[in-house]
């Protein structure tokens, strides 16, 4: 039971990762876009 629920928490830590690098990675491409514009 102890494994099982180590095994959600880490597949849980690992999607937060993955969500938080893909929004990083969406502000950057904005940010990016935005001053290609502003140029």
């Amino acid at each position: 039971m102890k494994f099982t629920s180590l095994r959600l928490a880490h597949s849980h830590n690992t999607l937060v990762f993955r969500q938080h690098s893909i929004s990083k990675y969406i502000e950057l491409i904005l940010l990016d876009y935005s001053n290609s514009f502003a140029h």
